[in-house]
């Protein structure tokens, strides 16, 4: 605004200018929480975990701007910018919240924004809970090792629990978001679950709550999913039965063993009755026993009932048999070349087992009639061991059969048959006998002489044998030997026939009648350079006659002969002249010896004549060589 003066005379003069400005108006942007700030769930609905969130202030500008938080006066400021921003210089308290701007202006026009609320939410502390899965409390499908268990995976599965009201739940399964809803007013949630994520085995589980101001909290969990039995296996202890699910025993204490799931509790039911239990250990292998089976056939059930609580059964029939068969009943009819013919009864289709002395063992199934019979070897001592076995296995009590085969035998000790070996014939009045062909386990030998019986001994080598304590006389004796074993059996040997001589006749030696032809007829000279002799004296029984000759120191020695006029003796050359001395020596089939008394016989063939020389060329005497006389004349030399 200016003025302009102006005069009569025409003349005009301008006031200096004046600014006048006309405002009857400002203006002010309502407050909004900008988006760094709304940092929750959702970036427009004014909830923040910031305690100092930032707003926006858009008025006019270079006024002058009155901030109110929760109606109070907090700031005054002046805009300066377009994207003017305002945060609170303290921070504010969780909880909801108020803003407003009021602007004035130069002009002193006022203008009042419109009230933001917000909430101020820093913490997310209720308690994020599963309650449940599937119908089931966590309690529930606690097994009994104290693992949380899915056991059923079939369908959907619906998850519930708590959480802070409003807020948004993740479910988080081994890493992987399954799903996600909102908790309701109340602070509960549901949600249900794919059962294509529930693999057999641990899952590690979160349950992730996030309120509306981006607080976050969270609850882990280690849950197993175990649907079934994944391995049971069962097996009894020695089972006598060819079949693997059904079994049989005679044991008074049954054990059964076989893996399973570990930590799985198998039970032993009879009748409703579990009558033993047991834990599979770390190894997956389990094992129970039980003395409480009674005898009979019947049905038991194995259970198996992992930490899950998933269970399975097996069911098996089962045969106690602990009543031994009855012991057979052995007889033997015949020993046929070394084989025993052995027969009898025994229970019907139970195994006969038959153990001889030298550890041999033979075998047989009884025939339905119950009598069996066998051949076997014989053993050395004849004892057998015979035992009846059910096809449970019940042994009988076993039966004893003790069988003598061999037949003794008794002969002379070859230093007792003094004669001809083998000819019993002896002059050993206390001759020893050898008792053979005994069988081991034989105790007591006796030798039977004449009536008359006699203990045996044994020697260190285990040779039997019998020597009479007193001399016997001579003569014939029948003998046998009695051998008896510890079980009573006895057999008799075939008698012999041992005859004692223990005496013979000296013999004699003479010249035979004629031979003694010189002078004298007794003066055992002879001029036969081949004399006979007669032995006399000779025994029946002699077994050999030798004629012993000694001449010039040197003896020789000729057998006898025996002919129709008894024992004579040639010699089988002629002989020198000269002195021999004879002896005749005489043997019996006993081996008794005697030796004649010596005979000195000379034998003189030649005579000498003796005459005075009647010539010088003859020498002083003469002899006739070989000059045999005439019988019965005496021719005289002169």
């Amino acid at each position: 605004i200016r003025v302009v003066a102006e005069d009569p005379a025409g003349n005009t003069a301008e006031s200096p200018r004046l600014l006048v400005t006309i405002d009857t108006s400002t203006f002010i942007d309502n407050p909004a929480m900008v988006a760094g700030s709304d940092n929750g769930i959702f970036s427009n609905d004014s909830i923040t975990s910031q305690t100092r969130p930032t707003f926006s202030i858009s008025g006019e500008m270079n006024q002058s701007v009155q901030i109110f938080i929760d109606g109070v006066l907090v700031d005054t400021i002046t805009v300066t910018d377009r994207n003017q921003v305002y945060r609170p210089e303290s921070p504010l308290g969780d909880g909801s919240h108020s803003i407003y701007y009021v602007i004035t202006d130069k002009a002193g026009n006022t203008a009042t924004s419109k009230t933001l609320n917000f909430t101020i939410d820093t913490f997310n502390t209720t308690p994020v809970a599963i309650d449940s899965i599937g119908g089931q409390t966590l309690a529930e499908m606690t097994g009994s090792d104290g693992k949380i268990y899915i056991t059923d995976t079939t369908r959907n599965l619906l998850f519930s629990g708590s959480a802070e009201p409003n807020s948004k739940i993740e479910i988080i399964i081994n890493g992987l978001n399954v799903g996600e809803v909102w908790v309701n007013e109340k602070g509960h949630w549901q949600m249900p679950v794919n059962p294509l994520y529930f693999t057999e085995g641990q899952l590690d589980i979160t349950v992730k709550s996030t309120d509306r101001a981006g607080n976050v909290n969270q609850e882990k969990y280690s849950i197993w999913v175990d649907t079934h039995i994944q391995v049971f296996t069962s097996e009894i202890d020695d089972n006598k039965s060819s079949s693997k699910t059904d079994w049989w025993s005679n044991s008074s204490t049954i054990t059964m063993r076989g893996m399973g799931e570990i930590g799985a509790t198998v039970s032993l039911i009879v009748a409703g009755v579990t009558l033993a239990t047991a834990v599979v250990a770390a190894n997956g292998q389990w094992e129970l026993s039980t003395d409480q089976l009674p005898e009979g056939k019947y049905d038991i059930t194995l259970s198996i009932e992992d930490n899950a609580g998933n269970r399975k059964e097996e069911v098996h029939e089962i045969f106690i048999d602990r009543t031994p068969p009855n012991a057979p009943v052995v007889t033997y009819s015949d020993i046929v070349n070394d084989l025993i013919i052995m027969q009898g009864t025994a229970e019907a289709k139970s195994q006969l087992i038959i153990t001889d002395s030298n550890g041999n063992t033979y075998t047989l199934t009884v025939p339905d009639n119950g009598k069996w019979s066998m051949a076997i070897p014989y053993p050395s001592e004849g004892k057998f061991t015979i035992t009846s076995v059910d096809a449970i296995g019940n042994r009988s009590d076993d039966v004893s059969l003790d069988i003598m085969k061999e037949v003794p035998v008794i002969s002379l000790s070859p230093d007792s048959d003094s004669g001809t070996v083998g000819d019993n014939i002896t002059r050993d009045k206390q001759p020893t006998f050898i008792i053979g062909n005994l069988e081991s386990d034989v105790v007591v030998v006796q030798v039977d002489i004449n009536g008359t019986v006699y203990n045996a001994e044994k020697n260190a080598d285990g040779v039997w044998f019998f020597t009479p304590g007193t001399p016997l006389a001579d003569g014939s004796y029948t003998i046998s030997v009695i051998a008896s074993d510890a079980a009573g059996n006895q057999k008799n040997s075939l008698p012999i026939t041992v005859t004692i001589d223990s005496t013979l006749t000296v013999p004699e030696i003479a010249l035979a009648a004629g031979e003694d032809n010189g002078v004298s007829d007794s003066d055992n000279v002879t001029n036969h350079t081949q004399p006979k002799f007669t032995l006399q004296h000779i025994d029946a029984d002699v077994t050999g006659v030798t004629v012993n000759v000694t001449h010039n120191g040197v003896t020789d020695t000729y057998q006898a002969t025996q002919g129709a006029d008894g024992w004579t003796f040639t010699p089988p050359a002629a002989w020198n002249d000269g002195t021999y001395t004879l002896s005749v020596t005489v043997v019996d089939r006993a081996g008794n010896s005697q030796q004649s008394a010596s005979l000195a016989v000379t034998v003189d063939s030649t005579v000498t004549v003796t005459a005075d020389s009647q010539h010088d060329d003859a020498s002083d005497d003469a002899t006739a060589t070989a000059v045999t006389p005439p019988e019965s004349e005496t021719v005289n030399a002169e």
